[in-house]
């Protein structure tokens, strides 16, 4: 029998598929249960970190008991909580969650789609080199998206918890993953590799 030329990497994408699926599955049994949440639906209470904008009185007394000469005791980061939220809060609670995990299990799929497709027909494939550019696209389109979507959701929810409008702009609160663009621009790179390896191989195929 022949190797399987994606392992260990189709295995692996296998497993975390399924991994997710099964704490999804879940997650959402225990939110219709009332033992827990999915995205915050389920939750008694709506919390999110305050961000850029966000007024916080300073103090002047030690968050710390017994510190050294010359050292000062800051908040890290300061957590609004609705305790009795409203449709809309649960809402942008949700939006600052699931674009991410939309992003996230959305190439997987089609990792998982495109290394059957690279199994039966090949690796050195127009086809499957235009399906890793695909997923390249995605992963680094999908989580830009998603970090300016989670951002101006969460925005959107600190300002329903707060009086007086926030100061500045959301814009600023953007993280996009660092880590997934690499990883994209990493997949195209092997996608073009890939093309030209299959045009060379045909151009081969032909002149024998």
């Amino acid at each position: 029998m022949t190797k399987n030329p994606l392992d260990p990497i189709q295995t692996w994408v296998t497993i975390v598929f399924a991994f997710i699926v099964a704490i999804t599955a879940i997650s959402l049994a225990a939110t219709i249960w009332g033992t827990g949440s999915l995205f915050g639906i389920g939750s008694p209470s709506v919390c999110a970190e305050a961000s850029q904008g966000v007024p916080v009185r300073p103090t002047e007394e030690s968050l710390v008991p017994d510190t050294a000469a010359g050292v000062r005791a800051t908040v890290g980061t300061v957590r609004l909580c609705a305790e009795n939220p409203s449709a809309g809060q649960r809402a942008l609670l949700v939006g600052t969650q699931l674009p991410s995990f939309l992003v996230f299990a959305g190439a997987l799929s089609l990792a998982m789609a495109t290394f059957r497709a690279g199994r039966r027909h090949g690796v050195l494939a127009d086809r499957f080199a235009m399906r890793l550019r695909i997923i390249g696209w995605v992963v680094i389109g999908g989580s830009v998206l998603a970090a300016v979507t989670e951002a101006w959701a969460r925005r959107g929810l600190l300002q329903s918890m707060l009086e007086r409008p926030l100061t500045g702009t959301w814009v600023w609160d953007v993280e996009p993953s660092i880590l997934a663009i690499f990883l994209g621009a990493l997949l195209l790179s092997f996608a073009r590799v890939l093309r030209i390896s299959a045009r060379m191989r045909e151009d081969l195929t032909w002149t024998v």
